[in-house]
């Protein structure tokens, strides 16, 4: 994170995979560095999606949707380099995350009723 706020850079092999979004960043430019400001973006974006696809409790999930929300907002509502702010609900958000892993089940209860 002290990194992005510095304006570093996060540069691909040109041989690994590329998603949509990082051909976005490119404008057609295959070798072009994508800011690492916009590859923490992307994270913070996708933290309740993935959070949705594990068997967490919808009271586990809704602490990191929402502060997923709020710190995504930020985030594009204040373009430039990471402010002190910034990096702190950044860390606020992965001690959210780390505190809320030991909470997913490591499989869904088996809900088939028991035969004879």
């Amino acid at each position: 994170m002290k990194s992005a706020k510095s304006g570093a850079q996060f540069h691909e092999d040109k041989d690994t995979h590329q998603d949509e979004h990082e051909d976005e960043h490119r404008h057609g430019d295959e070798h072009a560095p994508v800011p690492l400001r916009d590859q923490i973006e992307d994270l913070v974006d996708w933290v309740a999606e993935i959070a949705a696809d594990t068997n967490l409790s919808e009271a586990d999930w809704i602490p990191l949707h929402e502060k997923s929300e709020s710190v995504s907002a930020n985030l594009k509502a204040n373009r430039g380099d990471l402010t002190e702010e910034q990096l702190r609900e950044l860390e606020s958000l992965c001690q959210l995350i780390d505190d809320t892993i030991p909470k997913i089940p490591e499989q869904l209860p088996d809900l088939r009723t028991p035969t004879s």
